[in-house]
């Protein structure tokens, strides 16, 4: 049974989508990375499935609890934003929840604090969604990548490393079909063209009523063509 199921998710912000959700499900287990531009709705999402904000349409069910670890940018006191971030970590994790969402985990850590939380997060018992732009924490630490790109989420299988490969095979695919249709475009053009210039030469040599006809049924194959 899935530990949480998102469907018919749709929200906006000030009219404008930020993204459509038919079914999504985090299942026992789950390591997950959530990317995409900035903008694009990723806090907005971990809220969402958090049950901090509402969505404008759609449900949220939750079989399990959910702890989130926000974004967090400024230091307190004498503390460093970096010892702010990891005493969260450490509170966050204490919640033993059994979904953890984590939203740019590791901005303010030192190397010697995002290898400890690597390690911490790779022997959490739940499932968990982390945003961030460290792509080799990311490929340390997910199995599954969630793309949130033009308004709806792609899952991709593996790690980051293995969501950028897929990724570029997509984007070569495109290339070569973009050039394919292309190159079919300038013989269609070049044909409706040649068949435009003999439809008006007949004309002009002729006005037959034999050679009309057939100067327009030229016209006529030259339209379908464009």
């Amino acid at each position: 049974m899935a530990w949480l199921e998102l469907n018919q998710i749709k929200h906006s912000v000030r009219d404008r989508i930020l993204f459509e959700i038919e079914h999504l499900t985090i299942e026992p287990g789950d390591r997950i990375g959530l990317v995409g531009t900035n903008g694009s709705g990723k806090t907005t999402l971990l809220n969402i499935i958090k049950g901090k904000i509402q969505p404008d349409t759609g449900t949220v069910i939750r079989q399990k609890s959910v702890s989130l670890l926000p974004q967090l940018r400024a230091a307190i006191g004498t503390k460093s934003g970096g010892e702010v971030t990891a005493s969260t970590i450490i509170s966050v994790l204490n919640e033993k929840a059994g979904i953890l969402l984590a939203d740019e985990p590791t901005t303010h850590l030192d190397v010697e604090h995002v290898e400890w939380f690597e390690k911490e997060i790779s022997q959490y018992q739940g499932a968990y969604i982390i945003v961030s732009h460290d792509r080799d924490f990311l490929d340390k630490t997910c199995q599954q990548i969630w793309e949130l790109d033009q308004e709806e989420i792609k899952v991709y299988s593996g790690n980051y490393s293995s969501f950028e490969e897929e990724k570029k095979r997509a984007r070569k695919q495109q290339q070569i079909s973009y050039e394919a249709y292309k190159k079919k475009e300038r013989q269609l053009l070049q044909a409706a063209e040649s068949k435009k210039s003999k439809a008006d030469s007949i004309t002009a040599e002729s006005s037959h009523f034999y050679f009309r006809k057939k100067a327009q049924k030229l016209y006529k194959s030259a339209k379908s063509m464009e």
